[in-house]
């Protein structure tokens, strides 16, 4: 169980950071990711940036499909399913291509991506509870 300290009221819980981390792991290293993820399955909607869903909805579609995961098959991807220029204008500078390569390029390793997806999941999970689960007591 991952633990951390309760959101201020207000703010939505999440990692953008996280977020990116794992989407680099992909890059760097999809099927670490994959067998990483069977434990811990995280969907495009567990995601809280618009671009990042966009992302692993190309992902999981290139997956499916059996093509290899790279920042410029990816962009390909988002092009063909007719959401890179949304992702573009979520981005604004740098592009697409740009961010991606920045995020392969920033990662060291997959390894630990489970815990990503589980901090991802965790904070999806929250936003998604009942606000009466998650309210927090303000002394």
């Amino acid at each position: 169980m991952i633990t951390k300290a309760a959101p201020r009221r207000g703010e939505v819980p999440a990692s953008y950071a996280a977020e990116q981390a794992l989407i680099g792991c992909v890059l760097l290293d999809e099927w670490q990711v994959w067998g990483e993820l069977e434990e811990a399955p995280i969907e495009a909607d567990d995601f809280i940036a618009p671009e990042h869903q966009a992302i692993w909805r190309a992902f999981r579609y290139m997956q499916d499909k059996g093509q290899p995961i790279s920042w410029v098959t990816t962009s390909v991807a988002l092009s063909t399913m007719g959401v890179i220029d949304a992702v573009d204008s979520w981005l604004g500078e740098p592009a697409t291509e740009v961010y991606l390569a920045s995020l392969e390029a920033s990662t060291w390793s997959a390894a630990g991506c489970g815990y990503l997806a589980r901090i991802i999941k965790s904070f999806s999970d929250q936003r998604s509870a009942p606000v009466a689960a998650r309210m927090v007591i303000n002394l």
